[in-house]
């Protein structure tokens, strides 16, 4: 055999070892692909979840405001007519004269309204 032959032959070899050996590494890499990706796929998961969490959230919290809102502008409206009314009722008292009161008092105690 000549030595170029035989230098041919150790190539072919060597690029057969080196062949098998990249086959062998893809078979390792392969599970570990999918693993990356099935981790990938968990991870976008549960961001979806979260991102459904904080919508939700953020929709409780504008209807919250929305309520308070609504709270105050009622607690405003009843103070302004409870205002009102005791405005009414003072300047009603101012009307009349104390012998007026006491008659008024006097015609509506309770044992006249027993009275049928």
């Amino acid at each position: 055999m000549s030595s170029s032959l035989l230098g041919l032959l150790l190539l072919e070899a060597n690029i057969w070892l080196i062949l098998v050996f990249l086959f062998k590494l893809l078979q390792n890499v392969q599970p570990l692909k999918k693993e990356a990706k099935d981790g990938c796929d968990k991870a976008l998961e549960e961001k979806r979840k979260t991102e459904e969490k904080v919508a939700q959230a953020r929709e409780a919290k504008d209807q919250l405001q929305k309520d308070l809102v609504n709270l105050r502008v009622k607690v405003v409206a009843d103070v302004v007519r409870a205002r009102g009314e005791a405005i009414v009722n003072f300047k009603n008292l101012r009307i009349y004269t104390s012998t007026d009161l006491l008659t008024i008092v006097l015609k509506f105690r309770p044992s006249s309204l027993c009275q049928f």
